[in-house]
């Protein structure tokens, strides 16, 4: 067993196991593209081990640290290695990434500071773990459409989860409700230059929430890691790195009004709250 394992270590992992997945496609099929993820999703090869996982991929190598073995600071930045490899597959990495995650985000709030948000993440999670087992008749249908529709009922929760984590964490300026402090202010959304902010009104951007804790509230680890973030983001959904937030804003909405969403959009955004999620951990325990 290695003792530890540094973030540029699994960089470097992940990033020979999207380089050589083509040499692995005749196993599982057309090889992925930006198209492909957007129209199908990606591949779910959870559980299947191949000699190019078992090289590169942390859960599938039993002579590598598992995901619970890592540091807290390689964790706080895990996210976003394991986004770049959504572009392939939701890999046993990622389970046992949002898994730990889930955990160790209930341990912290053991004293109920967020307790309705600790919850959505465990639904979130329990809907993406689901198994059909052996019930009534009745019963059986209506599991088979949370099993069937897991994903797309998750997304109606990732996105006020994800809200009120960023509202903790920027609570001397803003109420959970998203009313903005007297004396505080958020940063809106848009260019680096001349920022515009919120004051006493209410917010209702998460654009606007993610693009103020990466420039105003994050440190410079925590925007290091929300700027990267939203760069693999943009690499993988083929689109711009500074209109990644607004993308998500915008998918927050079309969720909202009951717009089907693909699966990888669930795995984009669980990859989010985790990333802030250590960040909350990390500065409070």
């Amino acid at each position: 067993m290695v003792d530890d394992m540094t973030y540029t270590d699994i960089i470097k992992r992940y990033t020979h196991y999207v380089n050589n997945f083509s040499n692995e496609v005749g196993t599982f099929g057309e090889e992925p593209t930006a198209e492909r993820l957007q129209e199908k999703g990606n591949y779910s090869l959870i559980g299947i081990s191949t000699p190019l996982s078992r090289k590169c991929l942390l859960e599938n190598n039993s002579d590598s640290p598992g995901i619970r073995d890592l540091s807290t600071e390689t964790l706080s930045l895990l996210a976003v290695a394991l986004t770049r490899l959504l572009r392939i597959q939701i890999a046993d990495d990622h389970i046992e990434y949002w898994d730990y995650t889930t955990e160790r985000i209930s341990e912290w709030d053991n004293s109920s500071r967020i307790p309705s948000l600790v919850l959505n993440i465990k639904l979130i999670n329990d809907l993406r773990r689901i198994k059909q087992t052996e019930n009534t008749e009745r019963d059986s249908e209506s599991l088979e459409r949370v099993v069937q529709y897991g994903p797309t009922v998750s997304l109606y929760l990732v996105y006020p989860t994800l809200e009120g984590l960023i509202k903790y964490i920027c609570r001397e300026d803003i109420e959970m409700n998203g009313e903005v402090k007297k004396g505080g202010k958020i940063r809106k959304l848009g260019p680096k230059s001349d920022p515009e902010y919120y004051e006493e009104e209410k917010v209702s951007s998460i654009g606007s929430l993610l693009w103020h804790l990466e420039m105003e509230e994050g440190d410079d680890i925590e925007r290091t890691a929300l700027k990267e973030m939203r760069k693999k983001i943009g690499e993988l959904w083929d689109i711009d790195e500074d209109c990644v937030y607004g993308w998500i804003g915008s998918n927050r909405n079309e969720s909202v009004h009951g717009t089907e969403r693909p699966g990888t959009e669930y795995s984009t955004m669980m990859n989010l709250i985790c990333l802030v999620s250590w960040i909350i951990i990390q500065r409070e325990t």
